[in-house]
């Protein structure tokens, strides 16, 4: 039986089997024999399975893992030995555990969750409009369109400065039934412990009797 086989630019051959074990083919080299339809690999063919060349499978490099310096190791044990003659074996193995998951929760924590848990942790921070106190009067304009209002904002905080506060001013009816609600921005700095005036015309519904104005929000710095 005859074999040609195909070098990748051009078929070679014919060659018997034993002069095919000199040429160094592969698994995956093309092959022709007669009978056959099309060319196929070495490897499907039974007779020239124990002539090619075996492709060895790629070398993944393993990586060890590192080891502490003896030293290192001789100070770990003998602080582990201390502390599970003091504490107890299970409660040092308690111990490793917490901090091990002490130590997963921190590298896996998002900085921004980070600082919004501190500020969470602060009531100034996290509710600024319970430390901001407006107060002052108002008075219509001349032609009875606009609320003037002279007021001031308070800052109560203990630590806290605020900025940008948010002012709520509030509409009611004859009957103090609230008919609407606008919101203004007094962009200034409010340091702890200190008061500020601001002055606002705003535009007064048609059915309002009375006004009244909170603070609602700011910003700390």
């Amino acid at each position: 039986m005859s074999y040609f086989i195909h070098d990748g630019t051009g078929q070679l051959g014919p060659f018997t089997i034993e002069e095919l074990k000199g040429k160094g083919i592969l698994s995956t080299t093309p092959v022709w024999k007669e009978g056959l339809i099309d060319w196929v690999q070495a490897s499907s063919l039974d007779e020239l399975k124990g002539i090619f060349i075996q492709s060895p499978p790629t070398f993944k490099i393993q990586n060890s893992p590192s080891r502490l310096p003896s030293s290192l190791i001789s100070i770990t044990e003998k602080i582990g030995f201390k502390l599970g003659k003091f504490l107890g074996w299970s409660g040092l193995i308690l111990i490793l555990l917490l901090l091990g998951v002490f130590l997963y929760n921190k590298a896996h924590t998002p900085a921004y969750y980070t600082s919004t848990s501190a500020s969470i942790l602060d009531p100034e921070r996290s509710y600024p409009k319970a430390f901001l106190v407006a107060n002052g009067t108002y008075h219509p304009n001349f032609w009875g369109t606009k609320e003037e209002i002279d007021g001031t904002v308070t800052n109560k905080a203990t630590h806290t400065n605020y900025k940008d506060v948010h002012v709520s001013v509030i509409f009611y009816s004859q009957t103090n039934s609230v008919i609407s609600t606008q919101e203004y921005i007094l962009y200034d700095y409010f340091p702890y412990g200190s008061t500020k005036a601001f002055s606002l015309k705003v535009d007064k519904p048609a059915a309002a009797a009375t006004c009244g104005w909170i603070a609602v929000g700011a910003t700390y710095y």
